[in-house]
Parts: structure tokens; sequence; C-alpha cells
């Protein structure tokens, strides 16, 4: 009979972990330039001094939308736990640190394409080297001669140069040139990266 019950108890586990993490996937598709910064060591540091336990790693039993404000170390974080938390109800903190752990894990194995070819990787508007993109066909091993990329650090479209060996400045004429439906998904991102960029201004 308790092993009917633990079976159960798992399984409602494993369901709920399901939707957090569908969650937090559709929150990232949805804001695919995101760069959600988390305090788990600090928020658990401060746990432990509230409870008289300095230096000492507490088991945090708290819902996780209790915490989200201390838990988030960015607006994108704090998005994406709420997105967690509004998933399941009553989920912890615990759940959602183990399942972010593990999405920041595989994100670190697929990382984002690198452009590692001999060439000119700055941006022609910002001058911010860009070496790193994440690409709208998740096939894409590396951005061919003529691919778009936005500038994460000015909101500036670009595309790769004929030749393959820099950036060059996107014209009108290139991004209308894309489907309709890759012109919205980099309109949407260049919208998110153009709020963060007023946001660290606003703090700095």
């Amino acid at each position: 009979m308790n092993d009917d019950k633990e079976d159960s108890r798992d399984a409602a586990y494993e369901a709920a972990a399901e939707r957090m993490n569908a969650a937090a996937a559709a929150y990232m598709r949805a804001h695919p330039f995101a760069e959600a910064r988390f305090r788990f060591a600090a928020f658990e540091d401060e746990v432990a001094r509230e409870a008289g336990k300095p230096g000492q790693r507490p088991a945090v039993i708290a819902m996780l939308v209790d915490v989200i404000d201390r838990v988030a170390g960015n607006e994108d974080a704090r998005g994406l736990l709420r997105a967690m938390s509004e998933a399941v109800d009553g989920c912890t903190y615990l759940m959602a640190k183990v399942l972010v752990e593990r999405q920041l894990a595989a994100a670190l194995r697929r990382r984002q394409g690198r452009l590692t070819a001999a060439g000119d990787w700055h941006c022609p508007q910002c001058r911010a080297l860009v070496d790193g993109y994440t690409p709208i066909d998740e096939g894409a091993a590396t951005p061919a001669a003529g691919a778009i990329l936005l500038c994460a650090y000015c909101a500036a479209f670009n595309r790769v140069s004929p030749e393959g060996d820099r950036l060059v400045a996107a014209s009108t004429r290139d991004l209308n040139k894309l489907p309709t439906s890759a012109r919205k998904q980099l309109f949407a991102a260049r919208l998110h990266v153009a709020r963060r960029i007023a946001k660290e201004k606003a703090r700095s």
C-alpha cells in the first residue's frame, strides 16, 4: 500500500515538473534574448542567517510564489519563475531550483552557436564583439552568408556579408526578403532587447 502511495506521489511530482518545464520553455520561446539570472546561493545564505545558522546550507521549505522576488536576479528570471509558479499551484522553491539548474546545464551543453570563423565579427553599428548567436532556425550550425542577426548590445539588425567574413548593417530590403514569420520573430526579439537595454540604462 505504501509503495502505491509513493508511486502516486512520484507520478504527481513528475507531472508537475513537466508542466513547470513546459511553462519555462514557453517563456524562453516568447523571450528569445532573455538572460535570466538567479541568486539561489545568496538566497539560501540569507535564509541560513535568518535562522541563526550562518555558513550552513539549509533545506529551504517555501512555496515558489512566496520567494520569487528574493530568488530572481533580474526581470527575466522573475518572469520565468512566475511562469513556472503559475503552471503548478503550490510548487516549491526546491522544485524550481532543481528544474532551473537542469535547464542551465542543458543550455551549457548545447550552448549558442559561436562565430569562430576568421573575420571581423564586431557589430558595425555599436562595435561590440558579436561572438555568439541564437539562430531562428535551430538546425543551423553557423550563420551563412546573408543571414540576419540581431545585436544583443544595441538592438541593431545586421547580416553576414556575402563573403561570410564580417557583419554589415542590414537594410530594410534585406529584412523585407525574409518570410513574414521570421520578420515577426526578429522584431519581437528586437523589442525585448531594446527594453532590456532601456532598463539597464535606467539603473545605471
